[in-house]
C-alpha cells in the first residue's frame, strides 16, 4: 500500500526507530538531492535527525502531512510535505509502521 499525505501511521513496535531505516541508501541520496533543490541548507546528514523526529511523532493520529510539517518547522527547513513520502513508504514496507487511517489510497500530494 502506498502512503499519501493524508495517511495516518501507527508504529508496529515501541522504542527507538527512525523513518530512514526502511529506505535503501541510493534512494536516500536521491531524496536528499530533491530536498536540497527545495532548501539549499539540506545535507545528507540532515536526514537522520529529521527521520528520528518523524518516527517519534508517529502516534496513530497525525497524518503524514502534519508530521512532515512539524518536522520541517522544528528543524527550520522549507520542504513540501510530499518529499517525506518515500521515507513513509520505506518504513511501511519494512514493517516498522502501518497505515491505519484516511487517505491511504489516491493522490500522493503535490
Amino acid at each position: 500500500m502506498t502512503a499519501s499525505l493524508q495517511s495516518v501511521l501507527r508504529r508496529t513496535h515501541e522504542g527507538p526507530g527512525t523513518a530512514v531505516a526502511g529506505t535503501p541508501y541510493p534512494e536516500l541520496v536521491a531524496l536528499v538531492e530533491r530536498m536540497r533543490a527545495e532548501d539549499g541548507r539540506i545535507i545528507f546528514d540532515s536526514l537522520r535527525p529529521m527521520g528520528d523526529e518523524f518516527w517519534n511523532m508517529i502516534d496513530g493520529e497525525r497524518s503524514v502531512e502534519q508530521i512532515a510539517e512539524a518536522v520541517c518547522l522544528e528543524f527550520g527547513f522549507d520542504l513540501p510535505p510530499n518529499l517525506f513520502l518515500p521515507l513513509v513508504d520505506g518504513i511501511v514496507a519494512s514493517g516498522a509502521a502501518a497505515i491505519v487511517g484516511a487517505g491511504n489510497e489516491g493522490e500522493r500530494g503535490t
